[in-house]
């Protein structure tokens, strides 16, 4: 058993926190089982390794970074079960051990994957197959996915990167008689960075303080000056290096010293590849880890569900990229609530579906609930009935009356640019049928009875309004069918010419959503953007969809007066 090295065994943390005994000890953290009063349950005290010689400052600096990293931890853990739920943060109530945070997380029974490893190993059972490997890593993997495209409260879209995936890490829990994976040390990288930082460099030597394991740290955390900064890339390899280590038995990159390790890891002429390891597999398999280990970031897969999908499709197994892509989660849900919103508060009131937009979409390809489809403009115009050739009420202005005609057209450019539903249309609608007195126009193509408009101010008989009957004459029908002719002719007149003045914004628009599209599938299928010479496709499709949009809004407002 670890020591304890806080000596905090039998003491009462936190007011709640009743310190039992120690679990495990590593490099930078000593945790804890704890029984919680409040709760009744245990819990994992998880207590950091941090170097005394901190000042008052760099404490106070290092605890505000540990609490922001456990914020993150929680609300990922909201929604994405596979990770591991922290309940508490704060420091021991230790003065003579000097400046201790912790973190209570929920309590898990079972092992980690290099435990299980491990045990298979002295057993005599072997390494597990790449199928079982896969199988057990397919939940980590659609949650790094979704934690790097994660959405916040705010409606920001944030990535939320491990920077140290490995077996120890990935907890095989016991919950019900089923084993589920739960990730551990979410953001504790980050919390590393800070104390390397607050300490000094020649204080963290021999430490443990270093950010990353270095038998799974990828090139750009050895050399980041050469090969960059840290990503979601960063987590393809460290999910790369597991799942290798799952049917070698091994870390490939496992060295006696530190200097091997960093070697083997940014050695151009060997990658650490299944095959490089004496691993049996297919060339589609080890195509796929040649690009999921790739010595420079930009050659790597740059999303987990782009490995994912291609493992998958190198072992002939579609439910592999499936499990990670398309279950629908909470977090996607809290997307297309943030979208609605977005939509409903635009002036514009015109925008572009979420689902078009790949960079929107969590997890990607989550199944869509069948949409209510919108009744087609063409036939709105056939199902209302004609107004009464005497009906002579008029509209309270030429004003009034040019923006009641002009009404069907609104709703047709809004069916035509989004694909809109009938709240959208309803919403975009808004703009010109704002009142009774534009729905009870007589004469024009929107009357009682069409599906957008209230009740008419004709009796049911078909009767003239008693105010028309006052003062029709000999000729009054007559009169009455020319006006209303010349009415319908000016109204189709407008109608033409807004429809023709938003036909290049909304060509724009199409252009645009279909760069989009078309780098989404291109990026899904190579790891990286459809690049455009020296720019990639994504930046000119953004402008071309915002300029359009603009362009549509200012011709429909333009067209309205």
């Amino acid at each position: 058993m670890a020591d304890d090295v806080f000596g905090i065994v039998g003491s009462v943390q936190a007011g709640s926190f009743r310190v039992d005994r120690v679990v495990a000890e590593g490099g930078f953290a000593v945790v804890y089982c704890a029984h919680h009063g409040g709760f009744r349950a245990n819990v994992a005290l998880k207590c950091l390794k941090v170097p005394g010689q901190m000042s008052q400052e760099d404490q106070a600096t290092f605890l505000e970074a540990f609490r922001e990293e456990a914020e993150l931890l929680f609300h990922l853990s909201a929604t994405i079960p596979t990770v591991v739920r922290p309940l508490h943060v704060g420091t021991l109530n230790q003065p003579a051990k000097g400046f201790v945070p912790f973190i209570a997380l929920e309590w898990l029974e079972g092992r980690t994957l290099d435990e299980l490893i491990r045990l298979r190993l002295e057993s005599g059972k072997g390494p597990l197959n790449l199928g079982e490997a896969i199988h057990v890593l397919t939940p980590v993997a659609n949650a790094l996915e979704r934690a790097h495209k994660f959405p916040m409260k705010d409606g920001k879209i944030v990535s939320i990167i491990h920077r140290d995936m490995k077996p120890e890490n990935i907890f095989l829990a016991e919950v019900n008689g089923l084993t589920l994976p739960k990730i551990l040390d979410f953001g504790i990288a980050t919390v590393k960075t800070a104390a390397t930082t607050a300490v000094g460099k020649q204080s963290v030597e021999g430490s443990g303080l270093s950010a990353f394991t270095p038998a799974y740290g990828a090139p750009e955390q050895w050399l980041p000056k050469r090969f960059g900064q840290t990503g979601s890339w960063t987590d393809v390899w460290g999910l790369a290096i597991t799942l290798i280590e799952c049917v070698l038995g091994r870390s490939p990159l496992d060295a006696d010293d530190t200097a091997a390790m960093m070697g083997a890891a940014i050695d151009p002429t060997r990658r650490p590849t299944p095959r490089s390891e004496g691993l049996m597999v297919s060339d589609d398999v080890e195509a796929v880890f040649e690009q999921a280990l790739a010595l420079d970031p930009k050659d790597r897969f740059h999303a987990v569900a782009a490995f994912w999908s291609a493992l998958g499709a190198a072992i002939g197994d579609d439910t592999v990229s499936a499990a990670v892509s398309a279950e629908p989660t909470a977090d996607s849900v809290l997307m297309e609530a943030n979208a609605a919103t977005m939509r409903a508060e635009s002036v514009q009131k015109v925008s572009i579906k979420p689902e078009a937009v790949p960079d929107l979409v969590i997890g990607s390809r989550a199944e869509e609930a069948p949409k209510k489809q919108a009744p087609a403009p063409a036939a709105i115009r056939k199902e209302a009935p004609a107004r009464p050739q005497s009906s002579k009420r008029r509209p309270k202005s030429r004003k009034k009356a040019r923006k009641s005609q002009e009404a069907p057209a609104d709703y047709l450019v809004g069916k035509t640019i989004g694909g809109f539903d009938e709240d959208d249309a309803a919403d975009f609608g808004s703009l010109a049928l704002d009142t009774d007195d534009d729905l009870s126009m007589s004469g024009g193509v929107m009357s009682s009875g069409s599906p957008l408009s209230g009740p008419g101010p004709v009796s049911s008989g078909g009767a003239e309004h008693p105010a028309a009957a006052m003062h029709a004459g000999p000729h009054s029908g007559e009169r009455g069918r020319e006006a209303r002719d010349r009415r319908i002719q000016q109204g189709n007149v407008a109608i033409n010419q807004v429809k023709a003045s938003v036909k290049m914004p909304v060509r724009l628009v199409i252009g645009g959503v279909g760069i989009m599209v078309a780098d989404f599938i291109y990026a899904q299928s190579a790891g990286a953007g459809l690049q455009m010479g020296p720019v990639r496709a994504l930046w000119v499709a953004g402008p071309l969809v915002v300029v359009g949009i603009v362009l549509v809004v200012t011709r429909l407002i333009q067209g309205l007066d």
